[in-house]
């Protein structure tokens, strides 16, 4: 269950993040301002150890959706200044780097891990300590697989090659489409989600074991 405050006010906002994000990337030609208009769907996973907050962004793009998973950290992540995207304000938790995620092991092992083993997105929780409150995500995944990965996971590689991420890890292949197709076959392996306006489930992620 992700721990979300909801009245926070945040510098950059997740829509300017995403405009920053299509602005540097070599695929996307259109002005971001005027695809990324409203504030992006979501989902998100738990980091086991509470410290690394784990979103992915889905927004509206032409007959598809734009895929941006991220990682919000207290601290900046060693040898990670590739995947750097900004630093934001947060109203409430202070100063947060924020990661393209695919180059987070945090993120990577989140999404492997429920691929694999068939697990859900996290859900929301909000509210004062003597008052928690629930609630559902805009964008509901879940993994297909029935086999749970229980050994460590070491990313080896990470490549990005136009609208798709490739992490090879040391359980498999992991691969990441930022740009959502309506019509992609889903596989045995994978990560799927539904949400406001999808139509169907829609393929978030594959995983290849080894």
């Amino acid at each position: 269950m992700a721990f979300v405050h909801r009245d926070a006010t945040l510098r950059p906002t997740k829509i300017e993040i995403v405009r920053q994000w299509l602005t540097a990337a070599d695929w996307f030609d259109a002005a971001p301002e005027t695809v990324v208009t409203s504030p992006p769907l979501s989902y998100r996973f738990d980091d086991p150890d509470g410290k690394v907050g784990i979103e992915t962004l889905v927004a509206p793009y032409n007959e598809g959706f734009i895929q941006l998973p991220l990682t919000y950290r207290e601290a900046p992540l060693d040898g990670a200044q590739r995947w750097l995207l900004t630093t934001m304000e947060h109203s409430v938790l202070g100063r947060r780097w924020i990661y393209d995620g695919v180059g987070d092991p945090v993120l990577v092992t989140a999404f492997i891990r429920s691929i694999a083993g068939g697990a859900s997105s996290a859900t929301l929780e909000f509210g004062a300590e003597d008052e928690r409150q629930t609630a559902a995500t805009s964008v509901h995944a879940r993994g297909t697989g029935s086999e749970p990965i229980t050994k460590p996971l070491d990313v080896v590689s990470v490549e990005r090659s136009e609208t798709l991420s490739t992490v090879r890890t040391s359980a498999g292949v992991l691969r990441i489409p930022h740009l959502l197709d309506p019509a992609a076959r889903v596989s045995a392996r994978a990560l799927v989600g539904d949400g406001d306006g999808f139509g169907s489930e829609l393929l978030l992620a594959e995983f290849d074991p080894v």
